[in-house]
């Protein structure tokens, strides 16, 4: 499926999640949102953009030449990483298996399971969160999906592709 990808998470891993306000018919209410999160390692770009602030600040960076004078290194390299928007740094191997969207820094779109196995097996069953949803919708609904599911080719093509993934399961 797209915009999809399989993390590595310990078993039991709970993504953060955050309360936001949300206007639902006519009334506010809060809701339990999950928190993106980017799947990269925060420590080496940490450390890559104080590099580039550093070489920008001595006026030596290669990419200066392109830039009008007296412009910020801010405006080139943004704001400095903050280690609230990346994953945390789990220690191999992780025993869990969780697809995330990946349209976005990413949040989880299924339970974490102890194998690959039966992630496939949930998706198969159950489709993601996001397919649940669309299910839920009612029948007028341009966007519902009666009765989606992935298929096993889907789901296996999933997991076998994951750069996270140490072992692909092995088709029977």
């Amino acid at each position: 499926m797209r915009y999809r990808e399989i993390r590595r998470v310990p078993l039991g891993w709970k993504h953060p999640k955050k309360v936001s306000s949300q206007l639902v018919n006519e009334d506010w209410v809060e809701i339990e949102r999950y928190i993106p999160l980017i799947d990269d390692s925060f420590a080496p770009l940490f450390l890559d953009w104080h590099r580039n602030q550093r070489l920008w600040e001595q006026g030596v960076h290669p990419a200066q030449v392109h830039w009008p004078e007296g412009a910020s290194f801010s405006q080139w390299g943004g704001d400095c990483p903050n280690p609230d928007d990346y994953m945390p740094e789990f220690p191999d191997p992780c025993g869990g298996w969780c697809v995330y969207e990946s349209l976005s820094p990413g949040t989880p779109v299924t339970p974490v399971f102890p194998t690959a196995e039966e992630l496939i097996a949930y998706l198969v069953e159950h489709g993601d969160y996001h397919d649940q949803m669309r299910r839920r919708l009612p029948e007028t609904t341009p966007v519902r999906v009666k009765d989606y599911r992935w298929t096993l080719q889907a789901a296996t093509n999933l997991v076998r592709k994951s750069k996270t993934c140490p072992s692909p399961p092995q088709e029977t």
